[in-house]
Parts: C-alpha cells; structure tokens; sequence
C-alpha cells in the first residue's frame, strides 16, 4: 500500500531458475507468452493495464468503482492512472480517462453510469507495457507507459464527435477516520483545472486501504496533441459549463475536440507536487511518438523476461510461468520523482542522498510476508 509515506528501497536480485523448471521443447518466447488477463476474473485482483516494472503509473481500464478490472464485467467506467495488483482490499484508480460521444447532460460526481462504456474482449488485448480496446462506442483506445508518466492514443470512428471525460474524483476509496467510524470528508478531496488549450492539471487525496485511516495525495498533469474546442466542469452534483477549475469530492473535466480522428494524451503524475508532476512529463515523455514509446517499453519488459530461462513445455505452461514472473514486477512501485524528490513519513518532502539509493519505492506487502521470509 502507498499511503502518502516513504518506505525504504530494496535490491531486487534476478535469479535464472534451475534446471527442475526446463521442460521439452520451447514454444513461446518469454515476452510473448505473459497474459496479463490471468487473475481479473473472480477474487484475483489483477489489472491488465499498460506499466513498466516496478513502475509508478499502471494505466488500466476500470470495470467498477472499486477501481477493479472483472473480466466478467460488460462495462469500461474509465482507465485509470494507478492500480494494485492481487490485493484483497481496492486502492487507487486515481484520474479516470474515458473517451465518450455524448453530451454532459448531468454530472458524473453525482452518477457516472450515463456514461460507462460497453466493451467486448474479442477487440482487446494486452501486453507488458501496452493495453488496447476498440470500444462499444467504435473509440479505439491504446496505452503505453513510461515510469512516471503514461500516454494514450484516443482513435475516434468516422463521424463521430471527439469527447473525453477526465475524472479526478474516480479514486477507489474515501478517507475513513478511525476515530470516529465515519468517513472524513475533509480529507477526501481532489481538484482539477484546465490550462491554455489543451492541458490541465489537478490531484487527489485518497486512501482508506483495508478500513485503515491512511491516506495518500497524488498529482497529475495531462497534456493533449490537439486543441479542445469546448469544454465544462463538473463539481459534485453540478456542472460548471464556464469554470476553468473545480474542487470538491468528486470533479472533472469534460472536454470537446470537436472533429477530429486522433487524440493524443500524455499524463505524468507525483506523489509530491503538481510541479513535480509537470516535471516527470517533461522528463520522460517531451514528444509525441507513441509508437517509440510503446518499443521501449517492450524492450525494457523483454530484457527483464528474459533473464529466466525456462525452457520447453507447453504454451499453457510457459504462459503460467511467465505471467507469474512478470507479475513479481509489479510492485514495490516507484515513489520519488525524477528530481529524486519523495514524501516521508513526516509528510514533508525529502531527497534521495548518496550514490547508494537511486530511487524510493512504496507498497511493500506486509500482508503473509512470512510465509516465505
């Protein structure tokens, strides 16, 4: 869990496995053969979204306000910035995104069903460091990531107006105070505001992992490749047609790019600053180049994939084994910026020092760890 607190960083070591694991003859290759489906269907908890190891952002469609995939789900709610991957308790699904064609007839902070999506899984797939759907609204949308930032390709069918929604208020959870059983709504907040346009800005305070009173602050700053041409705000129950900015417990955006085919969206996020947000978009995704961005993402998950060589068997085996690996690399997830900035457990930011300790990580399990300490 990331509860807005710095936590140590660890040495990963990457063992090859013995030789008890080769089997017959090999089929697919390590990369090829992860499915990143294994695990969203029944209590699993997995996501299939795009990430990168170890990585801050795993940008993944949403099936319910749980901030959940359910492969037995119908419907796309949004795609999410973050995700937690096998736990028993929802966490995150902080900054919503969800291409629509309607109009903002009423505020989604009051009800988003109006405008969740139907999709089907034979127009989906996904990989390491890359998700795809063509939706039941004809929008194909396509997701690949970097380690603090993410960028998605927004393809619209012929005809069809090119809408989204951004949703700052779509995180999982509320703020539980413990010492008054009660939700406390001072701590569960989030805002958003557009810049110029086509950018915007905004975070959100969450938490509440397991019917704890933790709680986090995450900031995001998005970037689109065109202009929008209208746009309107929601706050709450009520939508702001003319407000370039929105606070409250559940706001944001949604935004009109009139006719065109393509939009693009680049997002970077922080758990110390909008500024900081700004800074790692900037770092790492200062083009526009989907397609380079999605191979190296590839790339760095082959290299990782590859270092266990298990050798042989069947497709269904190899695909058991290195979705199995590949999702050991899911978590810890990275929580300094890429000015080595992170949040400690005075809540106050802090640096990392040294040549030794090149980055902060967060959500280290603490859940049955000893069973194989």
């Amino acid at each position: 869990m990331r509860s807005g607190l710095a936590v140590r960083s660890i040495l990963v070591l990457l063992l090859t496995p013995s030789s008890g694991l080769l089997y017959s003859q090999k089929t697919l290759n390590p990369y090829d053969a992860v499915n990143p489906f294994i695990g969203t269907a029944g209590g699993g908890n997995t996501f299939p979204g795009a990430t990168l190891p170890f990585g801050m952002v795993q940008w993944s469609p949403d099936t319910n306000a749980d901030a959940w995939y359910k492969y037995d789900e119908k419907t796309i709610r949004g795609f999410s910035l973050t995700h937690i991957s096998g736990a028993g308790c929802p966490l995150y699904g902080d900054f919503d995104v969800l291409p629509v064609t309607g109009t903002l007839e009423e505020s989604p902070g009051k009800d988003l069903a109006p405008y969740v999506v139907a999709f089907d899984h034979n127009n989906e797939e996904a990989h390491p460091g890359y998700y795809a759907i063509t939706l039941g609204n004809g929008v194909r949308v396509e997701i690949t990531v970097t380690e603090r930032a993410g960028i998605a390709r927004f393809t619209f069918p012929a005809g069809s107006p090119a809408r989204l929604l951004v949703n700052a208020g779509s995180s999982a959870n509320e703020i539980i105070d413990s010492s008054q059983g009660k939700v406390a709504s001072d701590n569960y907040e989030n805002k958003i505001a557009l810049f110029g346009a086509d950018a915007f800005t905004g975070w959100s305070r969450a938490g509440h992992f397991c019917s704890t009173g933790s709680h986090y602050k995450i900031y995001a700053a998005g970037q689109f490749s065109k202009p929008y041409k209208t746009t309107a705000l929601w706050q709450d129950d009520a939508i702001l047609s003319d407000a370039k900015s929105a606070h409250g417990k559940h706001t944001g955006a949604w935004l009109d790019f009139g006719d065109q085919h393509e939009v693009e969206l680049k997002v970077g996020t922080s758990f110390v600053s909008g500024e900081s947000a700004r800074n790692n978009l900037a770092k790492e995704l200062p083009g526009w180049d989907f397609n380079r961005v999605r191979a190296d993402a590839t790339t760095i998950w082959t290299e990782l994939l590859h270092r266990f060589d298990a050798q042989g068997g069947t497709s269904e085996q190899r695909t058991m084994f290195y979705t199995g690996v590949y999702h050991s690399f899911l978590s810890p997830n990275l929580f300094s910026d890429d000015n080595d900035q992170y949040i400690g457990f005075d809540g106050r930011v802090h640096a990392l020092t040294g040549t030794q300790q090149k980055a902060q990580y967060a959500n280290f399990s603490d859940w049955d760890i000893y069973r194989n300490t």
